[in-house]
């Protein structure tokens, strides 16, 4: 019975994981979830935006209407401009600012205090 659910499990975490990035424009914000627009339970799943000129502006991900995870944001250029992660909404680890140049300019460790590196 116990390996039975660990299939499941998989199986659910696997099919969650190969879902369509969804446009940013096509999200909510509802009593502070992220939903899709029309919908009323929370989205989790990649979520992706885009410059006119077709390259990506931002990547990140959300669990159950909160940013988890990975997130990046790009220059039009397609240049990294900020990476980092959220846990539970929040902003965890160490995140990344980039110039458009591609050095960094600086560091802000998120931890239980805030510490800046520059």
């Amino acid at each position: 019975m116990k390996n039975l659910f660990l299939l499941i499990t998989a199986i659910i975490f696997l099919l969650a994981c190969n879902q369509e990035p969804v446009n940013l424009a096509n999200l909510d914000n509802i009593d502070g979830k992220t939903v899709i627009k029309g919908e009323k339970d929370s989205y989790s799943g990649q979520v992706v935006t885009y410059y006119n000129n077709g390259k990506i502006k931002l990547e990140e991900f959300v669990k159950e209407g909160e940013k988890h995870g990975k997130h990046v944001n790009y220059y039009k250029s397609g240049k990294k401009k900020t990476e980092g992660e959220y846990k539970n909404g929040k902003r965890k680890g160490v995140w990344k600012w980039w110039s458009e140049k591609g050095d960094v300019d600086f560091k802000v460790n998120y931890s239980s205090t805030v510490s800046l590196r520059f």
